[in-house]
């Protein structure tokens, strides 16, 4: 079903192109229940208030730095309403058929709020038939109920790419977290207007901390959690939105630093870059493309990072072993500013040498986020202004 634009004046605009770039950032409290977050398993145990504490900071900061800051589950409220039922209606599941569409009816009378609750926590009932019970019991069976939150929300960069203006739904390896990309796609047309420009599903994998991009240039992992045939199927967007694309290759493979963004973030100057990966093609190498030759074949010899990052004037800031795992070189560069935020725990070494490179560095204690294999960058999600659409008159 198609999703109406917002109307100006809304808490969020549908016409990014005639504003701010917009920064999405999920608070952690409507898709984490704190019953839920019990069994993450940290050491220290993850603190649900001191989570939505680091997430109200970054939208702090983020806002200071001048950005529009929009919260997803905040849009989903202000999303027509059968819209918001039709997302409410795939989120019921029950083992009774007959349950599940009562249910669905019920939500019928739910408020939006209520409805994105539903949406977000996906609730199932599970009936089994108890004779005992019902000789007692106007119930014939025990009920179960059980909710599938969608967690992964706060961290919003997985579930889609935003290319310059045009976007790309992401498609998820993770089976575990395909519900989001239904939800961030309802999302993002209501804050643009407008359908993805792209839709890639299974098994055109292709997560958004795998690419990375600034200005006329994209940066972009494959061979790990994103395949090449994603890029495939993108490469005719890729090729209409960038001068170049690099595709980068890391052969050191951590389950722990699985997305590109684990160990490198962009900007128009400088990139944050693993230093074990910086300058060995043992370890990372790339392929880089020039768009406008239309030549896709691969090219005869692969560049380090740092020889790739050079041929687009773009200085390295080293990354330590240690730093990287503290999610240290997940970082967001704010577009248009010198600004960059980064997580409280990165190196006072990385922090001076951005400072050196001319950057107005803001950070932001994010440990609870971490106890999730996320940070800064992960967290924060981007509607572009789309450069090729004209301002109404």
């Amino acid at each position: 079903m198609p999703v109406a634009p917002l109307q100006p004046g809304h808490a969020a605009d549908a016409h990014p192109s005639r504003g701010r770039t917009i920064a999405l950032v999920q608070s952690p409290r409507p898709v984490q229940p704190v019953e839920a977050a019990l069994f993450l398993g940290a050491d220290p145990a993850y603190d649900p208030g001191l989570a939505e504490a680091e997430s109200e900071h970054l939208r702090e900061v983020l806002t200071d730095c001048g950005l529009r800051v929009e919260t997803p589950t905040d849009v989903l409220r202000t999303m027509p309403r059968e819209s918001l039922l039709a997302l409410a209606a795939t989120a019921i599941t029950s083992s009774d058929q007959e349950r599940r569409l009562r249910a669905v009816e019920a939500a019928r009378n739910y408020s939006a709020r209520d409805l994105v609750e539903v949406i977000t926590r996906r609730p199932h009932m599970r009936t089994v038939p108890d004779p005992d019970l019902a000789s007692i019991s106007p119930d014939t069976g025990s009920e179960t109920f059980t909710t599938f939150p969608l967690f992964g929300m706060i961290f919003p960069r997985d579930t889609y790419v935003d290319l310059g203006g045009a976007v790309a739904i992401a498609g998820m390896r993770r089976a575990d977290r395909t519900s989001e990309t239904a939800v961030m796609t309802a999302v993002l047309e209501r804050l643009r207007g407008k359908p993805a420009e792209a839709v890639l599903a299974a098994p055109h994998f292709l997560e958004g901390g795998d690419v990375a991009v600034c200005g006329p240039v994209a940066f972009v992992g494959i061979g790990f959690r994103s395949a090449q045939s994603a890029v495939d199927e993108l490469w005719p967007l890729l090729e209409r939105r960038f001068r170049t694309v690099v595709f980068v290759e890391d052969t050191i493979r951590r389950p722990a630093e699985f997305h590109l963004d684990s160990w490198f973030t962009l900007s128009p100057a400088v990139a944050l870059v693993s230093k074990e990966r910086l300058d060995d093609l043992r370890a990372a190498r790339c392929a880089v493309y020039d768009t406008a030759s239309g030549d896709r074949r691969v090219p005869e010899r692969t560049l380090t990072v740092r020889a790739a990052l050079d041929g687009l004037g773009i200085e390295a800031v080293e990354v330590g072993p240690s730093d990287v795992a503290a999610c240290g070189a997940n970082a967001f560069f704010v577009p248009g500013t010198p600004a960059v935020v980064v997580s409280g725990s990165m190196a006072k070494a990385t922090v001076r040498a951005l400072e050196r490179h001319g950057c107005d560095v803001r950070r932001v204690a994010f440990t609870e986020h971490h106890k999730q294999s996320g940070g800064i960058h992960c967290a924060v999600n981007t509607v572009t202004p789309d450069p090729t659409e004209k301002e109404a008159a």
